[in-house]
């Protein structure tokens, strides 16, 4: 509970207890200083406040009698005494009380100036926080084309890496096959005229989703890889797809296919793309060694996918939008 006089909370184990008003005062707001002059005095202990107001009642009621009384008795000055000590009161009270605002608003003001030297500093801080993370996006902005051009530039000299390389799907696989001899067969299907020497290295991939793996194969020339490609290509055009009884008759009806091998990365762009593709009816997607490409039909313009963001502009509903943020992607 407060005090009447300061108004902070005063412990009621503490308190001193006004006889007419009830009201709480710490003792050292009082004229008692201790509690134990309040407890010596409780009964009859009045406060500063109903004290000066007795003493009112009293001068008023003698000043009352003097003036009611038609005998022109003389003035009691010890009643005129009274008040103007109950006014000295009063005003040395309020002079006290304004001091103490006074030092009070003192305090606040330093404090306010304080606190406001400190707020220009954080806000000079947070500025220049704010410029150095400009900076920094700058140049993260910067770093991040510089590394996607390094990017594309070694993905470009993979890719030129592999201008002799072949990937076959389609053959199936047999105990202790010869891939040499596979592919020299697969080359006599398309007419074209190979010797064991045209061909630098051949293997088969691992399975993926209980498919054979793709026979991958180093030739010694660009020409002589893109002869493959071509009578491949030329076989699916006249509708005459080469097949994989055509290499060896135990082997089932399956179509055989000849691609350019790709880096990973163009492997992943091709994946997208034909996602992209299958979304917005692209009839048309390839991939060779200039690039990855999509065509809605025939005599359609065709497009060169640049990058994955060339494919996001492309999927304009939003479709296939959670393949973007997809981590990773298996492309085998």
């Amino acid at each position: 509970m407060p005090c009447a006089k300061c108004n902070l909370n005063v412990s009621p184990n503490k308190r001193a207890i006004c006889s007419t008003c009830s009201n709480d005062f710490h003792t050292a707001c009082t004229n008692l200083k201790t509690l134990t002059n309040f407890n010596n005095s409780k009964d009859s202990w009045k406060c500063e406040t109903c004290t000066s107001k007795l003493k009112n009642v009293v001068a008023r009621k003698k000043l009352d009698g003097y003036l009611n009384n038609e005998c022109s008795e003389k003035y009691n000055l010890d009643s005129v005494k009274i008040d103007l000590n109950i006014v000295l009161d009063k005003i040395e009270s309020l002079s006290n009380n304004i001091k103490s605002i006074e030092k009070s608003i003192g305090f606040c003001s330093d404090s306010i100036d304080d606190l406001n030297v400190k707020l220009e500093e954080a806000v000079k801080k947070i500025s220049d926080i704010e410029n150095k993370t400009l900076r920094y996006e700058h140049k993260c902005n910067k770093l991040e084309k510089e590394v996607n051009i390094l990017k594309a530039v070694i993905n470009n000299n993979e890719q030129l890496m592999l201008s002799n390389k072949i990937e076959i799907s389609g053959i199936p696989k047999t105990a202790n096959e010869n891939i040499t001899e596979v592919v020299k067969t697969l080359a006599q299907s398309l007419k074209c005229d190979i010797q064991d020497c045209d061909i630098i290295d051949a293997f088969r991939g691992k399975a993926y989703k209980n498919m054979d793996g793709k026979i991958y194969t180093h030739l010694i020339s660009k020409n002589i890889k893109e002869l493959f490609v071509k009578n491949i290509k030329l076989r699916y055009k006249n509708n005459n797809p080469l097949l994989a009884n055509e290499i060896h008759r135990n082997f089932p009806e399956n179509k055989i296919s000849i691609n350019d091998q790709l880096t990973s990365h163009n492997k992943k762009l091709l994946w997208f793309s034909k996602e992209v593709a299958k979304n917005y009816n692209y009839k048309y997607t390839w991939a060779n060694m200039r690039g990855i490409f999509m065509r809605k039909g025939e005599g359609d313009q065709v497009i060169k996918i640049h990058n994955l963001e060339t494919l996001q502009k492309m999927d304009q509903n939003k479709k296939i939008s959670e393949l973007w943020d997809s981590s990773s992607v298996d492309l085998k």
